[in-house]
């Protein structure tokens, strides 16, 4: 007795399933054989064996499985299954970022809130009397630059001018030393 097959090849059937209807299949047309039977009969024809039972499958559904009517399981590519491992690496490092930002964050905290020795941020004003001394110590520092710069610049000149004079003296004492 044959079963009547739908239109179309049936989805493959997932491996437990498959396994246990052929277990099942197996058990309906196994023949047992005793030792003692003899392997023909007296008249010359082969001994038939008995008629399976009907068995009924155990799994829920299984009928429906059985005909090819089961759930639908697509087959994983290997695209697929790079895209998944992909998928999977990327939210581990992104997790793991998370997590070190975080632990970062709690480690400076920490720091800040048992640590006395760094420096504490103010507002200060510009009438505050210590930004008063420090312009006012800023302008006779940008006064004695400004002097330096001057100084320096008059002693440029100065030196230029020797230079000059050493220049038109030599050409003079070579000119009388040329005329003599």
């Amino acid at each position: 007795m044959h079963a009547v097959k739908p239109r179309g090849s049936p989805p493959p059937l997932p491996p437990r399933v498959a396994r246990q209807l052929h277990v099942l299949q197996y058990a309906e047309t196994a023949v047992v054989r005793s030792p003692f039977q003899t392997p023909r009969q007296s008249d010359g024809t082969s001994p038939r064996p008995p008629a399976a039972p009907a068995v009924t499958l155990a799994l829920p559904w299984a009928q429906f499985v059985a005909i090819g009517l089961g759930p639908k399981h697509l087959p994983r590519t290997r695209a697929a299954s790079v895209l998944v491992t992909a998928y999977r690496g990327l939210g581990f490092v992104v997790l793991a970022a998370i997590v070190v930002v975080l632990l970062g964050y709690l480690a400076t905290t920490a720091f800040y809130m048992v640590n006395r020795s760094w420096i504490v941020p103010a507002v200060v004003s510009p009438g505050d009397e210590r930004v008063l001394a420090l312009e006012s110590e800023l302008a006779a520092h940008q006064t004695q630059r400004d002097r330096v710069a001057a100084e320096l610049d008059e002693a440029q000149r100065a030196v230029a001018s020797h230079e000059r004079f050493q220049r038109e003296f030599t050409a003079a004492i070579e000119a009388d030393l040329a005329g003599r």
